[in-house]
């Protein structure tokens, strides 16, 4: 029997197909970035059907959201072998999507778990494949407390790390425009990335001023992250705004080798091959890059931060930085339509 275009099926075989995801959700192990296709096709199966009783029904939902979501927020971990670090950076955003869908999920869960009798095999198939420990041990949603001071601390530390990767993003899409413009991509399509090669001594007067214009940002970034105060913050918070300097210092560096090549260049003192220094300095940014986000993670784990908040100070600070350059600001709609077209894949225009 078929309901609401699920099979309706029997306390049994629910446990059946419960045991087989449980299976295969351990053979994962959490282990792989990569979505696995296996654990994915068996959610796939076990979301179709339809237990008899409400309790393994809802049980089933709850386990289905949370595992889907881990392993969809495990695929956004590998953000290193990215060219662009703001696209890391989306990345890792789209990642904390699917942790905080989690996390909501698991609240459930938890809940539906702990009031199991001791005689029912779901709650033993559960314990058996390390879902659920009936020692009390911590949920994934499980937050540790923290003060309000520190929390304040926290979202200011957030605040200033959207105030910068703003200004990022305005400096990202400026230089690929011109260096569309530079190699003859008319309809304002965008390039990724693009090495000194690309660039010929009669475009490299024109691009210069954007360089530099990306080198004055860069400066500007650095400056602002660095008023973060580290010396009476807690050691996770601490570790967080260190990594992002670390980081931002990096491509501050790498912004100012750029445009040394690139006034090289443009001074007509002969085609300049690749840089080593500059390749060199993009690596390590990236590699800086993935230690940041995982670090802004634990942030956002340890004072409760849910991802919502985190998303409306990007909406701020994107409209605070177009109303700086003139722009009208964007409505929420507008916003979170770009911010989709990135998590799609695609690469969003905040400040055309």
């Amino acid at each position: 029997m078929f309901g609401f275009g699920k099979k309706k099926v029997t306390q049994g075989e629910f446990e059946a197909e419960l045991t087989r995801l449980l299976a295969a959700y351990r053979d994962w192990g959490g282990e792989d970035s990569n979505v696995p296709p296996p654990l994915m096709a068996r959610l796939s199966e076990f979301k179709r059907i339809r237990p008899d009783r409400k309790a393994s029904e809802r049980l089933s939902r709850l386990l289905h959201e949370v595992i889907e979501n881990q392993v969809m927020m495990m695929s956004c971990i590998d953000v290193e072998s990215l060219e662009d670090p703001i696209r890391g950076l989306e990345k890792y955003r789209k990642g904390q999507t699917y942790q905080t869908r989690m996390n909501r999920a698991a609240v459930g869960l938890v809940g539906l778990m702990d009031a199991l009798e001791e005689s029912d095999p779901v709650r033993k198939l559960l314990i058996d494949y390390g879902v659920y420990d009936p020692s009390g041990g911590a949920p994934p949603s499980t937050i540790t407390p923290a003060s309000s001071e520190e929390k304040t601390l926290a979202l200011r530390f957030l605040k200033t790390l959207q105030w910068c990767t703003s200004r990022q993003q305005l400096a990202m899409e400026e230089w690929n425009d011109a260096l569309a413009g530079a190699s003859g991509i008319t309809g304002g399509d965008e390039i990724v990335s693009a090495s000194l090669t690309t660039i010929s001594e009669d475009s490299a007067p024109d691009l210069l001023p954007v360089a530099t214009r990306r080198l004055t940002s860069a400066r500007s970034i650095h400056e602002e992250f660095s008023r973060l105060n580290t010396d009476e913050v807690s050691e996770i918070l601490a570790s967080a705004i260190g990594a992002w300097g670390e980081a931002f210092a990096v491509h501050l560096s790498r912004c100012e080798v750029a445009v040394q090549n690139m006034r090289a260049l443009a001074e007509e003192s002969g085609p300049l091959p690749p840089d080593s220094e500059e390749i060199s300095l993009q690596s390590r940014e990236n590699e800086l890059m993935t230690a940041a986000v995982v670090a802004q993670g634990k942030v956002l784990e340890k004072w409760g931060i849910d991802f919502a908040e985190v998303l409306e100070m990007m909406y701020e600070a994107t409209n605070d930085l177009r109303l700086t350059l003139g722009l009208p600001e964007l409505s929420k709609g507008e916003y979170d339509d770009l911010y989709s077209r990135g998590m799609a894949g695609q690469r969003p225009r905040f400040f055309a």
